[in-house]
């Protein structure tokens, strides 16, 4: 039986280099997005999570454009795909596309991707993610996440901790327009 003890057991005896392999959310948030020529693109990314998420062929999405100047936009997209419980689902990039049905939210790229376009600047980036299942709702909570986007070893100095800030906060912090409405992804562009 292998074991992660025989494992390294066996990488010592091959003289296999042990490599440290970790990445970093600023550097790769500097080639993420990339990929869109036009916004449009990037916001079908993430009507086609919501669609996903909802487990139908349709699903209803508000877009709103809650304000702007001469070089930005917010932007609030609410879905009623249900609400996410695992933040991980949310957050991971790429996922066992073995496991998905359909031709939406495949490989778990396009959200993180949708996010860099719309904020290209890692270290500046504003977006919030917010999402409640039908307990949030009924506890009155919320799972939100803010920018910026880091893994667990990197110091996020924008929040004063390590990591992403992902937290569970009061339902009175919903930043959507309909409360029936579960998913919120407010971007900056």
């Amino acid at each position: 039986m292998i074991t992660p003890e025989t494992l390294e057991q066996q990488q010592e005896e091959q003289n296999i280099i042990k490599l440290e392999i970790v990445p970093f959310g600023n550097d790769q948030w500097k080639s993420m997005g990339t990929e869109y020529e036009k916004s449009f693109l990037a916001f079908k990314e993430i009507t086609d999570n919501s669609i996903s998420a909802s487990g139908q062929d349709k699903c209803e999405i508000l877009i709103t454009l809650i304000g702007q100047d001469e070089n930005n936009m917010i932007v609030s997209i609410e879905d009623g795909s249900g609400g996410v419980n695992n933040p991980n689902t949310l957050l991971r990039i790429s996922s066992d596309s073995k496991s998905k049905v359909g031709t939406h939210n495949i490989y778990g790229h396009g959200l993180k991707h949708s996010l860099a376009y719309f904020n290209p600047h890692h270290s500046d980036s504003t977006w919030v993610i917010q999402s409640r299942t039908q307990q949030m709702i009924e506890d009155d909570t919320i799972l939100q996440v803010r920018a910026p986007y880091l893994y667990n070893h990197e110091s996020n100095l924008k929040w004063g901790h390590r990591g992403m800030n992902v937290q569970y906060v009061d339902g009175s912090e919903y930043l959507g327009l309909k409360s029936k409405l579960v998913h919120s992804y407010n971007l900056l562009h």
